[in-house]
């Protein structure tokens, strides 16, 4: 089965907070992994080439500097030790900490 996860509130918000900025955006619920919003900036309309659009519309696409028809989520990207500290702080708010505890390794 396929479950559609996104929520368009939280899409549009998200689309929105990007404010204009190049690039890509995603919201992920940390407890299920579900994805809410996905997001690529600057978008198009993906209607248009079902429903049709004049060779003008479209050149205007291929012109555009920002490069609105690029697959901007095909690049794999590792964030490394940049999401350790929101690992962090989400471990510190919901599990109790001992600031006594040492770990040695």
């Amino acid at each position: 089965d396929i479950v559609l996860t996104i929520d368009i509130d939280k899409q549009i918000n998200l689309y929105n907070s990007m404010g204009g900025e190049i690039g890509t955006a995603s919201l992920v619920n940390y407890k299920t992994g579900e994805v809410e919003a996905l997001v690529s900036s600057p978008s198009y309309d993906p209607n248009a080439f079902v429903t049709g659009q004049s060779q003008a519309s479209y050149d205007a696409l291929i012109r555009d500097s920002k490069n609105p028809l690029l697959n901007r989520f095909s690049k794999l990207y590792v964030p490394g030790s940049v999401f350790k500290p929101i690992t962090t702080a989400l471990a510190l708010d919901i599990i109790k900490f001992d600031e006594n505890y040492e770990m040695n390794v």
